[in-house]
C-alpha cells in the first residue's frame, strides 16, 4: 500500500483542525449582561460545586486551603471533569517545584510535613482537625518557628504561645516577627491573637486583686510588662523593632496578619489557571509541568506587494529552557508554535512551527543571555477573530499560552486604519525583496516585546495610514509625550498621507529621549482637521545608558512564493463560506505559480463544493505530472466523472487511486457506487467493506450493504 504525500498533508491538517478545534474560544461578549452574583450566591454556588466533587478532589482542597490562590481555586471548581483537575492538579504542584529537574518536589513534601504535623499537634482541645485551628493554618503557612515562648499557667495572663520567626525566604513579610495565640476565654483551642481587634487587655486574667484601668493603654502595658516583659511587647505589636510609642496598637500588625494569610498566593503567577480551561486538552500533562509567561505583541498592517493584510506577531519567553547534546558539542533548544485563528467556535486557519536553534556553548551565552524573541506573520482575511497561539519548547516541556482579538476591516467601509505606532531602536534598510515578520516596503522593523529602551539609545517610530478605501484628503501628526506630564517631555510630528491606496510607511527619528514612561500616539485627520481616528502604544526608557535587547528569530518567504499568502487567504474564505473570494485567491495564487499543487488540490475541493465538475477536470490536470500528486489527479477526476454520470470513466480512474492508495474511503465509497451504477454489485460489497474496515461508523455504508444482494 502507498500512501501518497496528499494523503499525508490530509491527515497533518486534521490534526490541526483537531488542535484548534479543542482551543476554547476567547470570551464573547453576551447578548445580555448577566446580573452579577451577591457574595452570598457566590458562596452558595461554590458549595454547590466542592459538594459535587468526589472524595479525592473535595480532600486535595482541603489540602491545599491555605497555599491556593483564589483564581486557581475558582477555575477548579469550574472543570468538569476528572481528567482535567487531575492534569490541574499536577500544574498546580509543578509551578511550586523549586527544584524542577529534579524527581522530587520538595515543596509538597515540606507542606505534606506542615499538614501532618499540624494534624497530630493542634487538634487537641480543638474539637477539629489540626490543619483547621489557627495555630494549624500558621504552621502550614510558615513552618516551624524560630522560637516557642509558651505560658499556660499563669496568674496574670491566659494561656499564649508566641511563635518567633524571621522574615527570610519570607517574600513581602519584616525581618523578624511574632505570631501571638492565646486562649480567648482560658479554655478551647488558641486562637491569633490581632493587637488591633482583641487589644492587650483580652490577654489579661480577670482577678479580685487585679487594679488595671482597661481603657489606659499604659496601665495595661505595664500590668502585663511586670511580669511578661517580651509579651507586652507583643501585646502592642507583633513587629519587635516597632517601638510601644503610646501603648496603643496600630494598624501594622493586622496588616502583618493579612501578608502572612496572603504570602503563598504572593509566590505563585495565578494566569496560568485563567489561561488553563484555553490550554487544557491540547498539551499533553506533561507538557503541563512546565508553564513559563511570555511577553507578546501583534502588528496588523497592508502589504503594498500583495495588497493582503498581514498580521505580525512576537513573543518573549520570560525562560529559556536550553539542553546539551553531548556527541555534538552542542547546544539546543526548540519552540514549536501552534498558531489558530477562530471566529466564534469555527476554526478559520492553523499551522504550525518549529523554531530551532543549535549553538556552540560560547555562543549560547553570548547570543541568548536575554532570551531570544520569536516572531512570525500571515495575511489574515476580513472579519473579526481571535488569534490563538500555543508556544511549546521541547526542552523541559516548557509551554504558554496568549490569544488576541484581530479585526480585518473592508475597504468597503472607507475608515483610514493606522499601523502601530511602533517605537524601536532599530530599523534596517533591506535590499532583497523578500517576506518576513515586522518587515514594511524594504525597512525591517526590531521588534521589542516589552518595550523597553535605554536613554543613550537613538530611537525611531514607525506608523502608517491604510486608507481602507477613504478617498478624500488626509494629514497624519505623531506625538510623543511623558505619560505623566506632557509638560515635562512632548513633542510633535506631522506626516504626510500620500494620496493613494496603497500604504506609506513612515519612519519619525526620535532621537535620545530621558527616562521616563511615554506614551506614543498616532492620529490621522481629514482636510478640515477632525481627528478620524487614533491609536496609541507606551514605552519606557531606562536610566541605563543601553539596554540589552534580545535576538529576533524568524523565517523568511522568498517573494516568488508570494502564491502561498494567496493559497492561506483562499483557505481562509473557504472555511468562511465566502466560495467567490476563495475562488479569486486560489486564481491568484494559480497565475504566480501554475505548478502550485497544494494550491490545486484545494481549488478543486471548492469547485466539488461548488459542484462544478468540468472545471474540476482542467483544474486537476496538473496533478498527473507529478508521482505525489497522481493519486489526488485520479481521485478528483474520477469522483468528477462519477458526478456527471461517466461511469466507465470515473471506475478507470477511481481503480487507479486505489492502486496507489488503497485506504481512501472517499475513493472507495464513490468507487463502490460505481460498480453500482454499472451492476456489478459483488465488487460494489467487496470494495464498500474494505472501506468500512479502514473507517468502520460509516452508517450510510451499512445500510448500503444490508439493501446489496
Amino acid at each position: 500500500m502507498h500512501r501518497n504525500q496528499s494523503t499525508s498533508a490530509r491527515i497533518f491538517q486534521i490534526g490541526l483542525i483537531w488542535l484548534v478545534m479543542i482551543l476554547p474560544i476567547g470570551i464573547q461578549a453576551q447578548k445580555t449582561a448577566a446580573k452579577p452574583l451577591s457574595k452570598k450566591e457566590q458562596k452558595k454556588e461554590e458549595t454547590g460545586k466542592i459538594v459535587a466533587l468526589g472524595p479525592k478532589y473535595k480532600e486535595w482542597l482541603d489540602f491545599v486551603s491555605y497555599i491556593i490562590h483564589d483564581t486557581e481555586r475558582k477555575i477548579f471548581l469550574d472543570l468538569t471533569n476528572d481528567r482535567d483537575r487531575d492534569a490541574f492538579i499536577s500544574l498546580f504542584w509543578s509551578l511550586r517545584d523549586p527544584t524542577p529537574g529534579t524527581t522530587e518536589n520538595e515543596f509538597r513534601i515540606e507542606h505534606q510535613r506542615r499538614v501532618d504535623y499540624a494534624n497530630q499537634y493542634f487538634k487537641y482541645d480543638a474539637g477539629r482537625p489540626g490543619w483547621m485551628t489557627d495555630r494549624g493554618r500558621i504552621y502550614i503557612i510558615l513552618g516551624e518557628p524560630d522560637s516557642k515562648d509558651k505560658i499556660e499557667v499563669d496568674a496574670v495572663v491566659k494561656p499564649v504561645q508566641l511563635w518567633s520567626y524571621s522574615g527570610k525566604d519570607r517574600p513581602g513579610l519584616p525581618n523578624a516577627f511574632w505570631v501571638l495565640f492565646f486562649k480567648r476565654d482560658e479554655i478551647g483551642e488558641f486562637k491569633v491573637y490581632n493587637p488591633l481587634s482583641d487589644g492587650p487587655f483580652s490577654l489579661l486574667k480577670r482577678r479580685p486583686s487585679m487594679e488595671v484601668d482597661e481603657n489606659d493603654p499604659e496601665d495595661v502595658y505595664e500590668e502585663i510588662a511586670e511580669y511578661h516583659p517580651v509579651l507586652a511587647m507583643a501585646s502592642v505589636s507583633l513587629i519587635p523593632d516597632e517601638p510601644p510609642g503610646d501603648f496603643r496598637p496600630t494598624l501594622r500588625s493586622e496588616l502583618l496578619l493579612g501578608s502572612i494569610y496572603e504570602m503563598p498566593k504572593r509566590m505563585i503567577n495565578a494566569n496560568y489557571a485563567t489561561n488553563f480551561k484555553k490550554y487544557k486538552g491540547v498539551v499533553r500533562v506533561d507538557y503541563t509541568m512546565n508553564y513559563m509567561e511570555v511577553s507578546h505583541s501583534t502588528l496588523l498592517a497592508r502589504d503594498e506587494v500583495s495588497g493582503l493584510n498581514f498580521l505580525h506577531f512576537a513573543f518573549l519567553p520570560k525562560t529559556l529552557s536550553i539542553d546539551y547534546n553531548q556527541e555534538k558539542d552542542q547546544y539546543y533548544f526548540n519552540f514549536r508554535v501552534d498558531v489558530a485563528l477562530k471566529k466564534g467556535e469555527k476554526s478559520v486557519f492553523s499551522y504550525q512551527k518549529n523554531f530551532s536553534f543549535t549553538e556552540k556553548k560560547d555562543d549560547v551565552e553570548v547570543k541568548y543571555k536575554n532570551g531570544v524573541v520569536i516572531a512570525d506573520y500571515f495575511p489574515v482575511a476580513e472579519g473579526e477573530y481571535t488569534l490563538q497561539v500555543l508556544v511549546q519548547n521541547d526542552v523541559k516541556k516548557d509551554f504558554s499560552y496568549f490569544e488576541r482579538k484581530i479585526v480585518v476591516k473592508p475597504d468597503q467601509e472607507k475608515t483610514p486604519e493606522i499601523i502601530g505606532p511602533v517605537v524601536s531602536h532599530e530599523t534596517k534598510r533591506l535590499g532583497r525583496n523578500a517576506f518576513l515578520p515586522f518587515k514594511f516596503q524594504d525597512i525591517e522593523w526590531t521588534v521589542i516585546v516589552r518595550g523597553e529602551f535605554g536613554r543613550d539609545e537613538e530611537l525611531s517610530l514607525l506608523t502608517g495610514v491604510d486608507r481602507k478605501g477613504f478617498a478624500g484628503a488626509l494629514q497624519g501628526r505623531i506625538i510623543v509625550e511623558d505619560a505623566s506630564d506632557a509638560n515635562r517631555w512632548r513633542k510633535e510630528f506631522p506626516f504626510p498621507v500620500i494620496d493613494t491606496l496603497k500604504t506609506p510607511i513612515t519612519v519619525q527619528p526620535l532621537g535620545k529621549i530621558p527616562p521616563g514612561h511615554y506614551r506614543a500616539r498616532v492620529q490621522v485627520m481629514n482636510d478640515k482637521g477632525t481627528v478620524l481616528k487614533t491609536e496609541e502604544s507606551s514605552f519606557m526608557v531606562s536610566l541605563q545608558p543601553t539596554v540589552p535587547h534580545p535576538p529576533v528569530a524568524s523565517k523568511i518567504t522568498p517573494a516568488e512564493n508570494l502564491f502561498l499568502f494567496h493559497h492561506m487567504i483562499g483557505s481562509q474564505y473557504m472555511n468562511l463560506g465566502d466560495s467567490v473570494r476563495a475562488e479569486q485567491s486560489f486564481l491568484k495564487a494559480l497565475q504566480i505559480n501554475g505548478r502550485a499543487y497544494n494550491v490545486i488540490k484545494e481549488y478543486c475541493t471548492l469547485l466539488f463544493k461548488n459542484k462544478d465538475y468540468d472545471r474540476v477536470l482542467k483544474t486537476a490536470l496538473p496533478l498527473q505530472e507529478t508521482d505525489a500528486t497522481k493519486f489526488d489527479y485520479f481521485s478528483f477526476t474520477g469522483r468528477a466523472y462519477f458526478a456527471k454520470g461517466l461511469y466507465d470513466l470515473a471506475q478507470d480512474a477511481l481503480l487507479r487511486a486505489n492502486e496507489l492508495y488503497d485506504s481512501d474511503i472517499e475513493v472507495l465509497n464513490t468507487l463502490g457506487l460505481t460498480f453500482l451504477k454499472l451492476n456489478r454489485p459483488l465488487d460494489a460489497r467487496k470494495v464498500l467493506e474494505s472501506s468500512l474496515k479502514v473507517f468502520p461508523d460509516q452508517k450510510p455504508v451499512i445500510e448500503l450493504l444490508k439493501k446489496i444482494q
